[in-house]
Order: structure tokens, then C-alpha cells, then sequence
């Protein structure tokens, strides 16, 4: 892509954040490039002008829920490295407040848009990929650490970890009443549990 001023990356924030406001309200589906420069109160020609089409501009918006979830540091001092931190982390990550409960609405619906549509699901398997390698990193610090059993399998257990995670932000965008923070906190409190020394 071109190199864009510090005002046009701006204008481009500001349709990503239309973007983001439609995918929210409407769904994927319902979200065009017509129906985004309506919230943006600006002309098709606005939008298309900083994105290709629809799936270059829900790719940039799958990056911003990727990056707010990135942004979750987790404990990486040998003496911070606990547990509970680390379950306290991915709470901050699944839908436990507005931002981030926004983040799994966007995400679920990309999800959904993504599947049989090729370029969307091959940026979706890259990211994956990548998430798996980096939680690996964190379960190997785990068991260096004395806190998980040292037979377990890193790779195996960020692939779990992660099918959990994906699978609590999804339920509870379905059934939000029946995924409170606690009943989430207990799922990943035994999941950690079965991996103890």
C-alpha cells in the first residue's frame, strides 16, 4: 500500500471506525462499502479511496481486534508469573467489558463472513498460526516456571488454551446471560488445573 500523511491515515481510522460501528450494528453482511460511508457522512468514493473493496477493509478491521487483543501483556517477570495473573489476562481478552465485548462481536462476525471465502481464511489461519507460536511461548515460561506439569506439550496446550478462548467469546456472543466473567474464570481456572504439577 502507498505511504499515507498523518491525515490520511487519520481519514482511514475514521472509515475503519465506521466500519467497525456498522459491523457492530448490522453485521458483516449488512456492512457495505455504501452503508460505511453513510455512517462516515461521506460519498462511496471516500471509503474506496483508502480500501480496495469490502474484505481489504474487514481485514484491517480484524487487525485492530487482533492488536487490542495483542495489547494484553501477560506477566512475563519469573516473579509476576502466576496462575491467576495469567487467567486475569485472558480475561481482559474475552468479552468481560465494552471494548473488548465489541472486539468479539466484530471478531465472530468476520468469522462468519471469512468461511468459504479463501483470502479472508488464509489471513485468518496466518494469524492463527502466529497466536499459536506466541501462546506456546507463554505455556513454555509456565512450565519453566514449576507451575504446569513439565510432560505437557506447549504447542498442544496453546492449541487448547486458544480453542477455549475462542470458544467462550463465541458463546457468549450468543448467550451473553449464560457467559458471565464467572462462569468464563471457572473454565479457564480448570483448564490451568489439569495441567498442574
Amino acid at each position: 500500500m502507498r505511504q499515507l500523511s498523518d491525515n490520511q491515515r487519520a481519514r482511514r481510522a475514521d472509515v475503519v471506525e465506521c466500519a467497525w460501528r456498522v459491523i457492530i450494528r448490522d453485521g458483516v453482511d449488512r456492512a457495505s462499502i455504501r452503508s460505511i460511508a453513510q455512517e462516515l457522512g461521506g460519498t462511496t468514493g471516500i471509503v474506496t479511496h483508502y480500501f480496495r473493496d469490502k474484505d481489504e477493509l474487514l481485514l484491517f478491521a480484524l487487525d485492530r481486534v487482533i492488536k487490542a487483543m495483542q495489547g494484553v501483556e501477560f506477566p512475563q517477570k519469573k516473579s509476576e508469573l502466576t496462575i491467576k495473573a495469567v487467567v486475569g489476562c485472558w480475561l481482559r481478552i474475552l468479552p468481560t467489558a465494552k471494548e473488548s465485548r465489541d472486539n468479539w462481536r466484530v471478531w465472530t462476525a468476520f468469522m462468519g463472513y471469512a468461511v468459504g471465502r479463501e483470502r479472508l481464511m488464509a489471513e485468518y489461519r496466518k494469524n492463527h498460526n502466529e497466536q499459536v507460536a506466541e501462546v506456546s511461548k507463554g505455556f513454555a515460561s509456565l512450565r519453566a516456571a514449576g507451575l504446569l506439569h513439565p510432560k505437557g506439550s506447549d504447542r498442544d496446550d496453546a492449541i487448547a488454551c486458544l480453542a477455549l478462548i475462542d470458544g467462550l467469546g463465541l458463546a457468549w456472543v450468543i448467550n451473553p446471560d449464560r457467559y458471565p466473567e464467572k462462569v468464563m474464570r471457572t473454565a479457564l481456572d480448570d483448564f490451568y488445573a489439569a495441567r498442574a504439577p
